[in-house]
């Protein structure tokens, strides 16, 4: 497979002894789905607000042209 070779300049341990532990667990795969899901939404509705505006815009122009 083409670009599926080694990951180079990374930090690598060399045991997971050195390994700190956290405070907090760790963020589990089901938060992660959620919050790309509401990125998702986020950006969609980004997309649409700046539509809007943009046609708002355009709209405006076109009407200074006719008068």
């Amino acid at each position: 497979m083409r670009g599926h070779g080694p990951i180079r300049g990374l930090l690598e341990y060399e045991s997971t002894s050195k390994l700190h532990c956290v405070s907090e667990p760790l963020i589990e795969r089901q938060e992660v789905v959620a919050l790309l899901f509401n990125v998702s939404d986020i950006a969609i509705t980004l997309t649409s607000i700046e539509r809007f505006l943009t046609e708002d815009e355009d709209d405006g122009e076109a009407e200074a042209d006719e008068s």
